[in-house]
């Protein structure tokens, strides 16, 4: 298992990272279901003058430290169009039982957040593979790479098909109230692997990835 799970939420319109209202109602949000907020750079539990000072800067990256029933920070990053879920995996979705139920709370949390901000798309970052911007996104390009956890909106659904990614033969398949769709290829790191990652890719008419030893 990786470190470290990054998840990138494309924020539909660039005014969004600017609405300090919004963000407040967001910090409630996650407050309401029991979560600790503080600055990562003061260490404050006040965020509402310090995101004042962010969206009147409009500079740089504001990041916030969430402790609670899972621990990950949330970084926000106008200038790449997207908001940033950065949780340690190794600790709390370690090999253990206990471990593969904190994963699947955090794949609960990561759908509330998506219907929080009805983004345009959502995926787990990996170095190792094709990294989409929201240029891509807004234009329907290099969007053919699998993700281990990724939510596509409706009109990516709509771009992709719908029953192409509600038949595909992934561990999880989740589909939004608003028509966004869940998709995570393979099963947690705890469980036999029942699915595989290629099979999903090939379905979906992705890039296929290579086996280990090709």
């Amino acid at each position: 298992m990786e470190d470290f799970i990054w998840l990138r939420f494309f924020l539909r319109s660039l005014d969004e990272f600017y609405d300090t209202e919004h963000w407040q109602q967001f910090f409630t949000f996650l407050r309401e279901k029991g979560y600790t907020l503080s600055s990562t750079a003061t260490g404050s539990e006040d965020l509402l003058s310090e995101i004042q000072a962010f969206v009147q800067q409009r500079d740089g990256i504001f990041s916030i430290d969430v402790s609670g029933a899972l621990e990950f920070r949330i970084d926000i990053v106008p200038e790449e169009g997207y908001m940033l879920l950065d949780a340690e995996a190794e600790n709390q979705f370690s090999i253990e039982e206990e471990g593969f139920t904190a994963y699947q709370a955090w794949l609960e949390l990561l759908k509330e957040v998506y219907t929080f901000w009805h983004p345009l798309m959502v995926y787990q970052f990996n170095e190792n593979r094709h990294n989409v911007t929201r240029d891509n996104i807004v234009s329907n390009q290099h969007l053919n790479w699998l993700y281990d956890i990724a939510i596509y909106s409706p009109q990516l659904v709509d771009a992709i098909g719908c029953e192409r990614l509600l038949s595909a033969p992934a561990w999880r398949i989740d589909e939004l109230d608003d028509g966004a769709i869940m998709v995570v290829p393979e099963e947690h790191y705890y469980l036999p692997r029942e699915h595989h990652y290629r099979d999903v890719a090939q379905h979906l008419g992705f890039v296929v990835p290579p086996l280990s030893n090709e």
